[in-house]
């Protein structure tokens, strides 16, 4: 799930249990898996925050290998690997998601 901040952030949060590491990957930053980890929090939650240019974003969690969309962003949309989530950032730099 994905909410925007007050100040700007975006913030990602992810439920899994029993995963070591995690990582939002997009194309807000190439797709690495790497780029942007998550930290957990227990109980198998993991968040991270992050500031975006207003715009529209495709993004999936990375998560000890295995690629997940995140049902409960803005959207979806059909990727070459799948079906990605959607984020949209609106001009004052906030994120937008349901």
């Amino acid at each position: 799930m994905t909410t925007q901040e007050i100040d700007g952030m975006a913030e990602f949060r992810f439920y899994r249990r029993g995963v070591r590491r995690v990582g939002v990957a997009g194309d807000f930053n190439g797709w690495d898996p790497g780029g942007l980890p998550m930290t957990s929090l227990g109980d198998g939650w993991w968040a991270c925050r992050t500031r975006l240019a207003p715009g529209v974003y495709q993004f999936k969690y990375w998560a000890d290998g295995e690629w997940l969309a995140d049902y409960a962003a803005f959207g979806l949309a059909p990727g070459p690997h799948g079906l990605n989530s959607v984020l949209y950032v609106e001009g004052s730099g906030l994120a937008r998601c349901s």
